[in-house]
């Protein structure tokens, strides 16, 4: 279920009867499981971290390993999980690229002498936002 070595599929199931999830990482095969997707998902990384034998100061976050989730429910599709899951990842940034964009151009607006109120109108945010861009900036 890898692609390389650097990218690990890891596909976690839920278990209905059991209330719980299992964790499985085909090639190479590491397998684990959780009460909660995030009990299944920290103990999972935490054996593919024991295979790779990485020493305790180092995490997967500090190889360069990439860990690929495909979460399986009982009667839903997992396209649908897929689909929903690379959307919020879309809009989560364009979310940042808006607020990066939004305080840039509040700044500009500012440095024009337009009223934090106005700024506030002109980018659609409220007066009270537009202080706090003003204050991370300075």
């Amino acid at each position: 279920m890898t692609t390389d070595t650097r990218t690990w599929i890891v596909r976690y199931e839920y278990d209905p009867k059991a209330r719980a999830w299992s964790a499985v990482s085909d090639s190479p095969r590491v397998a684990s499981w959780g009460r909660t997707l995030a009990q299944a998902r920290a103990s999972v990384r935490e054996a593919i971290e024991l295979h790779l034998d990485l020493p305790d100061s180092q995490s997967l976050d500090d190889t360069g390993v990439v860990v690929q989730d495909q979460v399986v429910v009982p009667g839903v599709d997992t396209s649908e999980i897929a689909s929903l899951q690379e959307r919020r990842a879309r809009s989560d940034q364009l979310r940042s690229e808006v607020a990066r964009d939004t305080e840039r151009l509040v700044g500009r607006l500012l440095e024009q002498g337009i009223s934090t109120r106005d700024a506030g109108t002109v980018v659609g945010v409220s007066g009270g936002r537009v202080s706090q861009y003003r204050k991370q900036t300075r």
